[in-house]
């Protein structure tokens, strides 16, 4: 008799004891049901402020096409050609072009390590210990810097340099950004807001080549124009830094 009245308190599935557990034990705050819509009405503020700050990304894709891309540019090629081809045409050297080309890779890995994580061990890192903000700030007067080196270049020397601190700017808001939505966003869209900071990149990232393009067709040997360009970027940097 006492096997058949436990039998009958014990649920069919596993799963409704699960859930029942999960109820009993968990605080639910009331908001797990809204949709996309109600919660971006629901969380105005840190919705709005996660889309503002994930817009700075376009600023770095921009940074990083622009770079990459600006070697095609005529009076660039002119200004930091170290050879000339058969015809004596001057050209960017294979050993220039090799050594431009990691040097930006190499100082994103410098950023994402030294600006937000903790290295090394027992050793605060710049996020850690003065917080969102300074780390923001700094990485902007990175970026800054690294657009004066590029502005002022005349030399491959000189711009290897500006191309190694866009990397280390851009690398530590690859980092910062993307954690600081993680932790604002609401999170039943959460993923639609990370997604946010890639759309903007990408975006950043194809109007560079489109400003060289247009460039090239109204003024083939100016070189430094698309390169003051980045300067609305990193204003757009520190703009968000402030948020």
């Amino acid at each position: 008799m006492e096997k058949e009245l436990d039998q009958k308190n014990i649920p069919d599935h596993f799963e409704e004891l699960a859930a029942e557990r999960h109820t009993n034990d968990v605080q639910l705050s009331g908001f797990e049901d809204l949709g996309a819509v109600a919660t971006l009405k629901r969380f105005k503020y840190a919705s709005f402020m996660c889309i503002l700050v994930t817009f700075s990304a376009a600023a770095d894709g921009y940074q990083i096409g622009m770079n990459g891309n600006i070697i095609a540019n005529t009076g660039f090629i002119r200004q930091f050609a170290t050879e000339t081809d058969a015809e004596g045409n001057p050209i960017l050297a294979a050993g220039v072009l090799a050594t431009w080309g990691p040097i930006m890779s190499v100082g994103q890995f410098v950023g994402m390590t030294t600006l937000p994580l903790q290295v090394p061990a027992k050793v605060s890192c710049l996020a850690n210990r003065y917080g969102r903000k300074p780390t923001l700030f700094a990485i902007w007067f990175i970026l800054a810097m690294s657009i004066l080196c590029e502005s002022l270049a005349r030399n491959w020397k000189v711009w290897l340099v500006g191309k190694l601190l866009a990397g280390v700017g851009v690398g530590g808001i690859q980092f910062t950004i993307p954690t600081y939505v993680a932790e604002v966003a609401p999170v039943r869209i959460r993923g639609m807001l990370l997604m946010l900071y890639n759309f903007w990149f990408s975006l950043g990232n194809f109007f560079a080549p489109v400003a060289l393009k247009v460039m090239n067709e109204n003024d083939p040997e100016n070189w430094t124009t698309p390169v003051y360009t980045q300067v609305n970027g990193s204003d757009i940097c520190l703009r968000y830094s402030q948020c």
